[in-house]
């Protein structure tokens, strides 16, 4: 693969695929600064669900983002949201996308708490 920026942009980074219609997502990848933000290995996500790996992401509100994104096609912006579940916690502000395979891709930044 030949994403350079994937590997070295300073922004989280996960690829997910749509599961069970839309309801959920598989992680496909996920880059470095991604595992630093989460402190989480890349190979204990890969191909588990969104929901089992973040038990908080639906109260968070980013699932029904990635949901909608997923339907229309439509780039959208999730705010900055505090995250939370019993292993991690932290302000995040993410960018969602379609990709032309149909996958989602949320660019995300840690936000510093004041």
């Amino acid at each position: 693969r030949c994403w350079s920026v994937f590997d070295t942009i300073s922004s989280g980074v996960a690829i997910y695929k749509a599961i069970e219609e839309g309801e959920d997502f598989e992680f496909l990848d996920l880059n470095g600064y991604a595992e630093r933000i989460e402190k989480i290995k890349k190979e204990d996500v890969i191909g588990k669900r969104l929901t089992d790996i973040f038990p908080g992401v639906e109260q968070f509100g980013l699932l029904e983002v990635l949901r909608r994104v997923w339907k229309t096609g439509k780039p959208e912006t999730h705010p900055v949201t505090l995250y939370k579940d019993d292993r991690i916690q932290g302000l995040r502000e993410n960018q969602v996308y379609k990709l032309s395979t149909g996958d989602i891709v949320a660019v995300y930044n840690n936000i510093p708490e004041e």
